[in-house]
């Protein structure tokens, strides 16, 4: 094997302050590095087949994700497709949050409107108890922004 480091070696020097115990079980540190950073044209198909196999691959791709690695292949995925998966997670996030800010502002408009607090929390199936916890949180914002 050739005097460069594995992908465990640079992943245990990129953030030492995180849990990498789930690295010492990666079948990559058995392996040519060279495999798992294939060259511009090179497919990465020999290092997939490695990670489909690997135990720590979800662990891996979760890292890899969080650490922004821009090369190689982690987790089985390249870095094209990690990108494009770290997208697709940040338009459901951003559509989670859209929802959740509209269905909150029907609950404070339901609540000026009169409309009962146990009628509300029936219709969005939530206690009456966060009801109250909506409608104080929308308050305080509005105090706020006075």
């Amino acid at each position: 094997m050739p005097d460069t480091e594995t992908p465990l070696q640079i992943a245990l020097s990129a953030d030492g302050a995180k849990d990498l115990s789930w690295q010492a079980n990666a079948l990559c540190t058995q392996i040519d590095p060279e495999l798992f950073f294939p060259e511009k044209g090179q497919s990465p198909r020999d290092a997939r087949k490695i990670c489909a196999s690997c135990e720590v691959r979800e662990q891996c791709l979760q890292w890899a994700l969080a650490t922004n690695q821009r090369h190689g292949v982690w987790g089985g995925l390249t870095s094209h497709e990690r990108s494009m998966l770290a997208r697709a997670g940040n338009k459901t996030r951003r559509l989670r949050t859209a929802k959740k800010a509209m269905r909150e502002d029907t609950i404070v408009q339901l609540h000026k409107a009169s409309v009962p607090v146990t009628e509300i929390a029936q219709r969005f199936e939530i206690t009456e108890r966060s009801v109250h916890r909506i409608v104080k949180k929308a308050r305080e914002l509005q105090k706020q922004s006075a």
